[in-house]
């Protein structure tokens, strides 16, 4: 029996929830506020804790499929959905859960593109406290460096 796509999304999207509000001590890092279906670019806009007004855009993709042999987890994102996170003024991100093995794994939408996204790799694991750090001091520093020219959209979870 196939799997129920929506289903996945909506237990893709809960595992993503759970993992990115864990405590770093006695608090969370970040405060996610899910934006609906119906929101063009992002599932989640998700706030630094302790910083208001401090965000970053993800979009969730869950799948049932094994991460495969170069070590990338097949998931799918349109071209108009990254060219859209791209083109936000704020960083964006694509997290791609695994369902099975509730493995959600992070990447930055820092290209255009020309294709769509059809996989990202898995060394970057939100299950990971030091990956939520990570994370969190670099939407801080984005935030921080406002007007600072920089590299077009340098982050820690490129995939290259």
């Amino acid at each position: 029996m196939p799997v129920d796509k929506d289903a996945l999304g909506e237990r893709g999207e809960s595992i993503f929830r759970s993992v990115i509000t864990k405590l770093h001590g006695d608090k969370p890092l970040f405060r996610p506020a899910f934006l609906g279906e119906k929101w063009p670019v992002a599932d989640f806009g998700i706030e630094l804790w302790g910083h208001p007004g401090k965000l970053f855009l993800v979009q969730v993709r869950a799948t049932s499929t094994a991460v495969n042999h170069k070590k990338r987890l097949p998931i799918g994102v349109a071209i108009a959905r990254a060219n859209a996170l791209y083109g936000a003024p704020l960083p964006s991100f694509v997290v791609g859960v695994h369902e099975p093995s509730e493995q959600p794994y992070i990447v930055t939408v820092d290209i255009k593109r020309t294709q769509r996204i059809s996989s990202i790799p898995t060394k970057f694991s939100l299950q990971n406290a030091t990956v939520r750090q990570t994370l969190h001091d670099e939407v801080l520093a984005f935030w921080n460096g406002l007007g600072v020219v920089k590299t077009p959209r340098a982050s820690a979870f490129s995939d290259v």
